[in-house]
């Protein structure tokens, strides 16, 4: 299965793919900055899926948590 994998994405840019992602993160986090401070509500991380992931969770398992090292 990997090899197969392998092969079909072996010409995809990983890295840039990585950075369209995280650009798009970044989109997503201000227009939700945004919606919160128009509405008056106060942003609490709650889980936002059906597995009880947030925000952070989502960041950190796509490997775009650097942030916590700053």
């Amino acid at each position: 299965m990997e090899k197969y994998l392998e092969e079909i994405y072996k010409d995809i840019d990983k890295e840039g793919e990585r950075e369209k992602e995280a650009k798009e993160m970044y989109v997503d986090s201000i227009k939700y900055y945004h919606y919160f401070r128009q509405n008056g509500i106060k942003y609490r991380p709650e889980p936002v899926d059906d597995c009880g992931a947030s925000p952070l969770h989502v960041a950190a398992a796509k490997g775009n948590a650097s942030f916590l090292l700053a």
